[in-house]
């Protein structure tokens, strides 16, 4: 792991944001995850003359391919000397276009996110957007990171999703009969 910190000015609690520098075999990584390291670099670069209440940890992961080995072995390290408050992940953020039908979505997604599957249809399957996969306990974050994508990008930048497996009543189902579900928010 390759981890920055900039201190917080007076608070213990801390916001991190990581993306991970390893990749699949057969792949080139540029998208996963060569992309959110380089959108991690820059965030570094934007932030730099910054200063903020809480800490921010900047945190490029290895092994996230091979079973998260680089998020399990930051945690517990982060924990011990701070209160996380937050996490953005950044995973795969390079693919962009602006054709019809462009951005695939996995079969039934439209039974759990009718809304959200309905605004991409609307816009004919346009891959020009980013999803915003977050949990219940992190919906404040997610919807703060979302409102700010979309003042900076449109409206329909941003696709927020709650991670199925977190759903209320059905997550624990999801994640026993459709295994895929547990992928679905990996980072």
């Amino acid at each position: 792991n390759i981890v920055a910190v900039r201190e917080g000015e007076s608070s213990r609690e801390a916001i991190v944001v990581a993306a991970h520098h390893d990749t699949v075999r057969s792949s080139p990584g540029a998208d996963d995850n060569g992309s959110g390291v380089a959108a991690l670099l820059e965030l570094a670069r934007v932030l730099s003359p910054c200063r903020f209440r809480r800490a921010v940890v900047l945190a490029a992961l290895d092994m996230e391919e091979l079973g998260f080995l680089g998020a399990r072995a930051l945690a517990p390290e982060l924990v011990k000397e701070r209160k996380v408050t937050g996490a953005v992940i950044y995973e795969t953020m390079a693919y962009s276009s602006r054709e019809p039908n462009s951005q695939f979505v996995p079969p039934g997604l439209g039974a759990l996110y009718p809304g959200q599957m309905k605004r991409i249809r609307r816009r004919q399957s346009v891959g020009d957007w980013t999803a915003v996969i977050y949990r219940g306990s992190s919906k404040e974050l997610a919807s703060r990171f979302a409102e700010g994508l979309a003042q900076l990008a449109g409206r329909d930048a941003c696709i927020a999703l709650r991670d199925p497996a977190d759903l209320p009543l059905i997550g624990g189902a999801l994640k026993r009969v459709v295994p895929a579900v547990r992928h679905f928010a990996r980072s």
